[in-house]
């Protein structure tokens, strides 16, 4: 009875040993599990690649909406920018997205109406602008903050106004 019990007590660790070896020398298969992700899109939600390929946390909804806004108005920026640079002007979206900031160097006489016009001509509202507020900078060395001097709004019937303060 002790050499049936020995017999098979052998014959199980060499099973196991078999089963052992065959599971490490196994050919590789294709993995079944998930299958690479497509490259994330602009504007996705979601952990995203960096720059540097670093994964980036995903973005509160309100920074979303105002970098997809500043992807949007990129060609009208682009363009009122340079127009700014001649007039001696900057032009900026400082908090609300509606409102494009634009300060000027020079006063309102000089450049202000220019810019203005352009700003409109360019299509300001079909990129989401309702209001255009313009800012005039202090004289040099007095330590003020620019002053506003116009602002212009677009009312529901589609008119621009101008306001002068």
């Amino acid at each position: 009875m002790k050499a049936v019990a020995a017999v098979t007590g052998a014959s199980m660790a060499l099973a196991v040993a078999w089963l052992l070896w065959l599971g490490s020398h196994r050919p590789a298969q294709e993995p079944h599990g998930p299958q690479p992700r497509p490259a994330p899109q602009p504007g996705a939600v979601g952990p995203a690649l960096g720059r540097a390929g670093r994964l980036e946390a995903p973005l509160p909804p309100d920074e979303r909406e105002r970098r997809d806004y500043s992807m949007r108005r990129a060609p009208l920026m682009r363009d009122l920018r340079a127009a700014c640079s001649g007039a001696r002007a900057d032009c900026t979206v400082a908090d609300r997205l509606d409102t494009l900031d634009i300060t000027l160097e020079e006063p309102w006489a000089v450049s202000g109406a220019k810019l203005r016009d352009r700003a409109i001509g360019l299509g300001a509202e079909s990129y989401g602008f309702r209001r255009l507020r313009f800012f005039q900078v202090a004289k040099e060395g007095s330590g003020r903050e620019p002053t506003l001097v116009a602002e212009v709004t677009l009312d529901s019937q589609g008119v621009w106004t101008t306001f002068m303060r």
